[in-house]
């Protein structure tokens, strides 16, 4: 016999909150929304209906019409049940709950395009993040072929095979070997696509669940010691452009930004006593404060270098990609060659590599960060520079506590 459950939402509104359903009979399971709003405090966890007041009220007549209309609405699902047994598809149980209250049906399935560009406006994704989830996309079309990739047809199977697809992905070229990162790393952007057709409705059970992902792997960060940095800034022999791109980095180096903030800088972000304040955009949604970074004077000296050339914008910025290819060539022309060991995403064999031609436009990230917790011993201080969020794991990636801080510790205690 099919059983429906019903439950009312977390998410309150004015005390009130959407009732949802679940609806299962053997192998079938599935959760909807039933459109349906009720007080929160007169709703019954254990019986999953409504307390209504003997007392007639105003407020016990809207109660009774309330759960008068929560049971014609199982009549209509257990009926449509009886009808539909047979061919029961993922989004069966919303699709009878919109009926129900009279919502036009799509006339067109939705395919994971549809839904991708869908969540993309709906949550005003940043360009970064947009683009993640359209690499993503293209991938999920190049393993598809001529195939059309619809949101209900996705299996827990798909999953697997597109995983093994991505990993070792065959081209006119050869096979491109992916690293075990950037799998997980789309595959967790694939779980949240589905999750949010969950939400939405669109399917009852996110197909990733059962797929398990790997956790990320990263070796130790690399960054510029302090004399690094500083040899690099005082180096004369390069070429106007590469001069020009080294300053940004070392400016980098001096505020610890992001390259998509230090992309969007402007003018108006430097304040008259000489403080850089800007809201970091990727946690603009999430951590929305405003990070300030006292500039120091190598910081103002290249500012004052390019105020005449840069328009409205604070340094005559070039595109990401190009500004990482110039930063390997001057780190290579400066002489930045110590040699330090890199993990192989690939096979996590430990790997050495010349400091230059793994320097990138976040190594002056991990620079100022290392050098500021070095500085002060503190996570809170350095986050605040960097506008890390709390509890970031990436964040803590870079605050290590070697033995010189150790043994600086202890004689600060003896003192």
């Amino acid at each position: 016999m099919p059983t429906i459950k019903y439950r009312i939402s977390s998410r309150v509104h004015n005390g009130q909150a959407e009732v949802l359903a679940r609806f299962y009979d053997g192998e079938v399971s599935q959760r909807a929304k039933t459109r349906i709003i009720a007080p929160v405090t007169a709703w019954n966890s254990a019986d999953g209906c409504l307390v209504i007041p003997r007392k007639t009220t105003p407020e016990s007549v809207n109660l009774r019409e309330i759960q008068r209309k929560l049971d014609e609405l199982t009549d209509t699902i257990c009926n449509a049940w009886w009808r539909d047994r047979f061919d029961v598809r993922d989004g069966w149980l919303q699709q009878v709950i919109d009926e129900f209250h009279a919502i036009p049906q799509k006339k067109s399935r939705l395919t994971l395009r549809d839904l991708c560009e869908e969540r993309n406006a709906e949550l005003q994704l940043d360009a970064a993040t947009e683009t993640k989830y359209k690499v993503l996309l293209t991938a999920l079309e190049r393993f598809a072929g001529k195939r059309t990739l619809y949101v209900d047809d996705f299996t827990s199977d798909d999953v697997e095979v597109f995983a093994a697809f991505y990993r070792a992905e065959p081209t006119s070229n050869g096979v491109v070997v992916r690293s075990s990162n950037t799998v997980s790393g789309k595959m967790r952007s694939l779980r949240t696509l589905f999750s949010y057709a969950v939400n939405k409705g669109y399917i009852s059970q996110n197909p990733t669940a059962k797929y398990k992902i790997a956790t990320e792997v990263y070796g130790d960060p690399i960054y510029l010691t302090i004399e690094e940095r500083d040899q690099l800034y005082a180096f004369e022999k390069l070429p106007a452009r590469l001069a020009v791109q080294r300053d940004i980095f070392i400016f980098q180096c001096h505020v610890g930004c992001r390259v998509g903030d230090l992309l969007r800088l402007r003018q108006e972000n430097v304040t008259d006593d000489g403080w850089l304040q800007y809201i970091a955009h990727k946690t603009r949604k999430s951590l929305p404060k405003t990070v300030r970074v006292p500039l120091s004077d190598v910081a103002l000296e290249i500012l004052a270098r390019y105020r005449d050339v840069s328009g409205d914008r604070l340094l005559p910025f070039i595109s990401a990609q190009k500004y990482n290819d110039d930063i390997h060539e001057f780190a290579r022309l400066a002489g930045l060659d110590r040699m330090v060991i890199v993990l192989n995403k690939q096979t996590f064999e430990e790997e050495q590599h010349p400091l230059w031609e793994v320097t990138t436009s976040h190594t002056a990230r991990k620079t100022f960060m290392e050098a500021m917790f070095r500085a002060t011993g503190s996570e809170r201080i350095t986050s605040a520079f960097t506008g890390h969020a709390d509890g970031s794991r990436a964040f803590a990636r870079y605050t290590h506590v070697d033995d010189d801080m150790k043994r600086n510790a202890l004689d600060n205690l003896k003192k």
